[in-house]
C-alpha cells in the first residue's frame, strides 16, 4: 500500500492474532483427537505469539508514535474507549 509502516503494523498484528488462535486451539484439538504430542507445539506457538505481539508493539511504538510514551498512552486511552463503546 501507500503507507508501508501501516502495512507492517497491520501484518504483525494479524499474525499475532493468527498465532494466538492457533495456540488456544491446541488443547481442544488435543482432547478431540487424543494426540498428546500436540502439547509440544503449544509452547512453541505461544512463543511465536509473544514474539509477534512484541514486534507489533515495537513497530507501532517506533514507526507510528516515534517512541513518544505520552502519545502512546493517549492513543491507548482513546483506543480503549472506542473498544469499550463497541
Amino acid at each position: 500500500g501507500a503507507n508501508p509502516a501501516e502495512a507492517l503494523i497491520r501484518a504483525t498484528g494479524d499474525w499475532t492474532l493468527r498465532f494466538l488462535c492457533l495456540t488456544l486451539a491446541v488443547t481442544p484439538l488435543r482432547q478431540w483427537t487424543g494426540q498428546p504430542a500436540l502439547l509440544r507445539f503449544r509452547r512453541m506457538l505461544g512463543l511465536f505469539t509473544f514474539f509477534y505481539g512484541v514486534l507489533h508493539f515495537l513497530c507501532y511504538a517506533w514507526l507510528d508514535m516515534g517512541f513518544d510514551l505520552a502519545e502512546i498512552a493517549r492513543d491507548e486511552r482513546r483506543l480503549s474507549a472506542i473498544i469499550a463503546a463497541a
